[in-house]
């Protein structure tokens, strides 16, 4: 998974004051459109959704060491939230844990001839991701039979495909 070397040096800084607090990191990213934005999503253990309490609590602790790290030259946006019911997968542990759910992600180089995969997490094995039903983002085709492995470092980004 392509992660700046920013966002590297953010992953290093954060995680134990999130956690801390009660929750799990999701992801963090850096957004550049008009306003740069820092995005920092966070979980909790269980059924229990985050609030815009959750969010704001967090945001008040991670704020003084933004401020005081100042690794983020330019002005720029901070915003806390949830993963949403499209969690994006980060980690090969967001692999491992959410294996047998269905994914659609987008990948750097071609995988059986497409950069854009749907289909359900199968396995995951080394720096491999198995993912079944494959279709090239084509969701009409859900044979069983069509089965490929992804390098992990390969993805660019990877989500779960929210069911309501």
């Amino acid at each position: 998974m392509y992660i700046t070397p920013l966002e590297l040096r953010l992953y290093d800084l954060l995680p134990k004051t999130i956690e801390v607090l009660g929750y799990n990191l999701v992801r963090i990213k850096i957004i550049n459109n008009d306003d740069k934005t820092l995005q920092i999503m966070i979980d909790k253990d269980g059924e229990t959704a985050v609030s815009a309490a959750d969010c704001e609590k967090v945001s008040k602790n991670i704020s003084p060491i933004l401020d005081v790290e100042d690794l983020i030259k330019d002005k720029y946006n901070l915003e806390i939230s949830s993963p949403g019911i499209d969690r994006p997968l980060v980690f090969l542990k967001d692999f491992l844990a959410f294996k047998g759910k269905k994914v659609k992600m987008k990948t750097r180089i071609k995988y059986s001839g497409s950069v854009n995969h749907t289909g359900f997490i199968s396995g995951i094995e080394d720096n491999q991701i198995f993912i079944a039903n494959n279709n090239n983002g084509n969701t009409k085709n859900n044979s069983l039979e069509n089965v490929i492995s992804i390098n992990y470092n390969d993805i660019l980004n990877a989500n779960i495909v929210g069911e309501i």
